[in-house]
């Protein structure tokens, strides 16, 4: 066993110590680069935020550690919309799109999969709307969105519905 208790389970480096410094700290360089006009600066730092977002997700959703719960999952949604925003700067809203609809299909995924901790797909739940939010925004603001924008929200509250019914049911 591992200083964790886990048998065999080693942490990446990157999920040791405090859970958010790396991703704060690229999220805050990042925010500082973006603010200075420099994009690809910006782009750097946010990658690295998102890239650490996922992971921890990734992590979480299979479990581990539980005391995470309540920061990956807007670490997720903060850095999706940092990286969308700063795409969209640089002129590429087909990536801006992609990067906000990959957190919200993390986190739809998340919700529907019965594997993931009960407690995760909860606090998934409490977010869902933001990414859906971020990615509808983005879509608006280009035309001919119309259609995609009614599929997404009717996806989303196909999945926030049978989410909160679990959730209902088991009181």
């Amino acid at each position: 066993m591992n200083e964790d208790g886990l048998s065999g389970f080693r942490f990446p480096d990157a999920l040791t110590g405090d859970p958010s410094t790396s991703w704060k700290d690229h999220t805050q360089r990042g925010n500082d680069a973006f603010n200075g006009k420099d994009y690809d600066g910006a782009g750097k730092h946010y990658e690295r935020a998102w890239q650490e977002a996922r992971t921890r997700f990734t992590t979480a959703r299979a479990g581990f550690p539980e005391e995470q719960l309540a920061d990956v999952v807007p670490m997720v949604v903060v850095s999706a919309a940092n990286m969308a925003d700063n795409w969209a700067r640089r002129g590429d809203h087909g990536r801006a799109e992609a990067t906000n609809r990959a957190a919200l299909d993390l986190i739809c995924d998340a919700i529907r999969d019965r594997a993931t901790p009960k407690d995760m797909r909860g606090v998934c739940l409490m977010h869902l709307h933001r990414a859906l939010l971020e990615l509808v925004e983005r879509l608006n603001g280009r035309e001919g969105n119309e259609d995609a924008i009614a599929e997404v929200v009717a996806a989303a509250k196909e999945v926030a519905l049978a989410g909160f019914a679990e959730f209902r049911d088991d009181n």
